[in-house]
């Protein structure tokens, strides 16, 4: 929950003594993803997906909107210098990314409320956004931040228990 690329924006929250979490986790039950992600970052497997793209079995591939602020843009300098990517675990790779585009998965929610210490407020990443998290009574929550939401007095945090919510 805790794994992110280190660039200027996260040093500053590391210098700040701001923890920051994330809920975009591989469940290790589910071997044939586990294998194919591995330690990758968002950026990493984009880049073994769409490194398929230019070959005749290719399929369409996810591809970013916008950089991660956990991560830079990889340059063509910055590529990685891996043996060619499987087109299986392409396959594979690019199913996991459609089905947690979201950057949140049901193992993510487990990890994040058995880590989080009660009361605790953290930095939350998802969806390409920085959020506040909190635990408290046991369940995770959001600050609500949304403008489509700056009218409603009596909404202040969301739950997240699932990753359709929060």
């Amino acid at each position: 929950v805790e794994g992110f690329e280190r660039t200027d924006a996260s040093l500053v929250f590391e210098m700040l003594n701001i923890r920051m979490v994330h809920g975009w986790l591989v469940d290790p039950a589910d071997s044939a993803v586990a294998d194919a992600v591995g330690s990758s970052s968002y950026n990493d497997l984009i880049i073994k997906v769409v490194s398929l793209d230019s070959t005749p079995s290719a399929s369409s591939t996810p591809t970013p909107t916008s950089p991660s602020p956990s991560a830079p843009s990889p340059s063509p300098s910055d590529a990685p210098t891996d043996p060619p990517v499987d087109p299986l675990q392409a396959h594979i790779i690019q199913e996991f990314l459609t089905r947690t585009s979201s950057q949140l998965t049901t193992y993510g929610i487990l990890q994040l409320q058995h880590r989080l210490q009660e009361r605790e407020m953290v930095l939350f990443f998802r969806n390409n956004h920085f959020s506040t998290l909190t635990k408290h009574n046991e369940a995770l929550y959001t600050l609500v931040t949304d403008v489509g939401f700056e009218r409603e007095r009596n909404i202040t945090w969301e739950q997240l228990d699932s990753v359709e919510g929060g």
